[in-house]
């Protein structure tokens, strides 16, 4: 019997089967990813407070200089009145959270706390 290597190492068969497992599960996982990218339901309905220039201003692909699309929206976070979407480009795949108003930090806590809900809250 030869000697079974791994990436040009020496391995027994319990290593290079457990390889094969991880492979195969990594390729199962991205299945599932793509048919849930798929889905024709829009995870976005209802009405949001959003400010254009934040909006406007996270709206693009980093890596592909491409405009992003609500329409490649998986999934939106509430904070309060202000919402976080992840949205993925269509070109390059990357996933980006956009945010519909600014944040700053709060001194006592040191957590993200966004401007729409203070404004709100303050009248």
């Amino acid at each position: 019997m030869s000697p079974l290597r791994l990436k040009g190492r020496f391995a027994n068969a319990k290593q290079i089967n457990r390889k094969k497992n991880q492979l195969a599960s990594i390729a199962r996982r991205n299945l599932s990813k793509e048919d849930e990218a798929v889905s024709s339901e829009p995870c976005i309905d209802g009405r949001r407070i959003v400010e254009p220039a934040v909006l406007a201003e996270q709206m693009w692909c980093n890596a592909c200089q491409l405009p992003l699309s609500f329409r490649t929206a998986e999934k939106e976070i509430r904070h309060g009145l202000s919402s976080t979407f992840k949205v993925r480009c269509h070109k390059c795949t990357l996933l980006y959270s956009v945010k519909t108003s600014k944040e700053h930090t709060n001194p006592n806590t040191f957590n993200p706390v966004q401007d729409v809900n203070c404004k709100a809250a303050v009248g």
